[in-house]
């Protein structure tokens, strides 16, 4: 029986599809499968998704077609067939996200101990099929564990969930190639203290979230043993507060001494509560890299008395974050942050007043070292200057990436802390932001030099299209120069872009490489493809447009790149068109158009059509034979290649004889200049 028959034999009479959870295919870049089940206690879902989880495993292996794993997740009769960016982009990493509501001995008899006397006959002849067309050994599937217990089976006995973690654990000892690699686990609220205490003595990577009413606070705060017995020794005093403080002092809290690696934190009703761990997180080195931390304040009804309390309790808050997760004196190592709360300039200017008052060893230099994060969200955050921002950062150490994400009117020539961030992601109200002075003078010239931002992404609100685009114009200017990445994502649908931003953008960007624009009209084209062809160089090599009239915005676009001396031809390698809204219909026209533009454009080796329904058509197969339709990497960068690998395989340690073979696949694939992309509907 072939590959393809016994592949269909399965799928019409086997367990049942994978549901699909995929993310959009970044640009020039191979993407990984992200699969995603949910199964419960039922004997038809426990005994399936042992023989499901290795049908995945079989056909995410190298050398099979990835259209084959595409259609397990998706249609039989796929409407995209050789079209789809998806199986263009597939490389043979699997990661399967489970969601399993049920005992956790069943979910060992699912994963563990399955074996083929189980497995249909279905199954065996197409594993057969597998091996007999390809000789590749066998991926593991990269496995995060979520974990719901809706049934309260979870919460019954510890016991069962510390064998099923022992096993794993025991497998992977034995076998380094097993199915699996557990890279997390993900408990729901729903799972109590008991199965967490078992989840932790495991030392697996542990994702937890703690609300405001949850009662894994006392259990993160409780000493943690190796030995479950101390444990049920210990939870018998939880509720003598006496107790726990005389325990902690001898035996780490749990939170500290498990491998917790992601935490998700409302602050509870009790501040002292949330005071203890952050004391925990502050004074014991952890494996915690991703850390967020959400607080509520409301104001007070009334005034008076209830209003002091409020401000006592957020000066109380303020210190705790400062003290515990912002001072370089804390013992958190984090990459990750993200603080969610309604913070105003006087709040930051008041923890940034704490951070400069600390005694510290030696001077910071920002500038002279990378920043303390790699990536810093601030959620909510009320602020309407830069000043406060940039002493701020400067004092907590800078971030790669900053993400403010608040309406603010953030400003970004006035915050020199910037000059350390990288990337930028910034949400404004333009109306508020165009009323406030300019903090730069006319002479500004050496302005954008003190600024090394690579990316900046902006998401203004308000619904003026002058003020809009005016305060764009602003952002562009003042940071302009050293940006290689520029998105506008206005949060209002009936935003469009016109030709002054496309203006702006020319002059003030000369380095700009990447340009992603949500609402463009016809006029930003024309002005785009008119400004260009007057610049002195273009950079640009990948354009990302949204569009509800695609074929009347992107026509210019389109002219510009099918002459071969225009700037842009010359330069431009990626393209991507969005058809964002439902009344894009018919995309034939704008197939054609773009058809044609390829076969006299041959630098241009990716165009995406992006539509967000499946009504629409496109045949795929008109350009199947067209020498113009095809493309593979330039002979001189597979020679490249070949010398560098073979260089490399003269030294020590060898690459693995399976990692040469991928990338040499790879950098020999053909693949398709135009494509269509329909997001899944899960």
């Amino acid at each position: 029986m072939t590959l393809q028959a016994a592949f269909a034999d399965w799928k019409e009479n086997g367990m049942g599809p994978v549901p699909v959870r995929r993310a959009a295919l970044p640009e020039a870049a191979a993407s990984c499968a992200a699969l995603s089940y949910s199964f419960d206690d039922t004997h038809d879902d426990v005994h399936g998704i042992g023989e499901v989880v290795r049908v995945v495993e079989l056909l995410g292996r190298r050398g099979l077609d990835p259209a084959l794993l595409q259609r397990l997740v998706g249609d039989d009769d796929c409407p995209l067939r050789s079209g789809c960016a998806y199986c263009d982009g597939l490389d043979t990493t699997v990661r399967l996200e489970l969601h399993a509501d049920c005992e956790p001995g069943q979910l060992q008899d699912a994963l563990l101990d399955w074996d083929e006397t189980q497995a249909t006959a279905r199954f065996r002849r197409l594993k057969a099929a597998v091996e007999e067309a390809t000789g590749a050994p066998p991926s593991p599937i990269l496995l995060e564990l979520h974990v719901v217990d809706y049934k309260e089976t979870w919460s019954s006995d510890g016991d069962e969930i510390g064998s099923f973690l022992e096993r794993y654990k025991q497998d992977v000892a034995r076998d380094p190639r097993a199915l699996f690699r557990l890279t997390s686990v993900h408990p729901d609220s729903s799972v109590e203290s008991e199965a967490l205490a078992a989840i932790a003595r495991s030392q697996l990577p542990l994702a937890c979230y703690m609300d405001s009413g949850c009662s894994r606070w006392k259990w993160a705060l409780a000493p943690f043993s190796d030995d479950e017995e101390d444990d049920e020794d210990k939870d018998e005093d939880e509720d003598d507060e006496d107790k726990d403080d005389d325990a902690s002092s001898t035996s780490l809290p749990l939170v500290a001494a498990c491998n917790i690696t992601q935490l998700r934190v409302v602050m509870p009703s009790s501040v002292s509560v949330f005071e203890r761990m952050l004391d925990v997180l502050r004074s014991q080195p952890t494996a915690l890299r991703n850390l967020k931390v959400k607080y509520s304040l409301e104001p007070r009804k009334g005034g008076g008395t209830a209003e002091q309390e409020r401000l006592a309790q957020l000066e109380r808050l303020l210190r705790m974050l400062v003290d515990s997760i912002l001072s370089r004196r804390s013992a958190l190592r984090l990459h990750r942050l993200e603080v969610q709360g309604g913070f105003s300039d006087d709040d930051v200017a008041a923890m940034a007043q704490r951070l400069a008052s600390e005694p510290t060893t030696e001077p910071v230099q920002v500038a002279a070292s990378p920043a303390r994060y790699q990536e810093l969200s601030l959620v909510g955050w009320r602020l309407r200057r830069g000043e406060s921002l940039s002493r701020w950062l400067e004092l907590v150490g800078g971030a790669d990436n900053l993400k403010v994400q608040s309406g603010t009117c953030l400003q970004v020539a006035e915050t020199a802390a910037l000059a350390e961030c990288r990337r930028l992601d910034v949400e404004f109200d333009p109306d508020d932001w165009s009323g406030l002075p300019s903090s730069v003078s006319d002479d500004d010239s050496a302005a954008p030099s003190t600024t090394r931002l690579e990316e900046l992404v902006l998401r203004p609100s308000g619904k003026d299209n002058a003020v809009l685009q005016h305060a764009i114009s602003r952002l562009v200017q003042d940071a302009g120069r050293p940006l290689r990445s520029l998105a506008i994502k206005p949060r209002s649908k009936v935003i469009c872009l016109g030709g002054d931003v496309a203006k702006s953008i020319v002059e003030n960007c000369p380095a700009i490489e990447t340009l992603k624009l949500h609402a463009v009209d016809r006029s930003f084209a024309e002005q785009l493809a008119a400004s260009l062809r007057d610049s002195d160089a273009c950079r640009l090599q990948h354009l990302t447009v949204h569009s509800a009239r695609p074929m009347d915005m992107v026509a210019p676009l389109l002219a510009a790149l099918a002459e071969p001396t225009h700037p842009l031809s010359r330069s431009l390698r990626s393209l991507r068109l969005k058809c964002c809204y439902k009344q894009c219909g018919d995309l034939g026209p704008l197939h054609a158009a773009v058809t044609e533009m390829l076969s006299a454009n041959t630098r241009l080796r990716d165009v995406v059509i992006h539509a967000f329904e499946r009504s629409v058509t496109f045949d795929a197969s008109a350009t199947a034979t067209s020498s113009h339709s095809i493309v593979v990497a330039p002979l001189r960068h597979r020679l490249a290649l070949v010398s560098a690998l073979q260089q490399q395989q003269q030294q020590r340690p060898r690459l693995p004889q399976s990692v040469v073979e991928t990338v040499l696949e790879m950098a020999g694939r053909r693949r398709r200049r135009l494509r269509l992309e329909i997001p899944h509907d899960p």
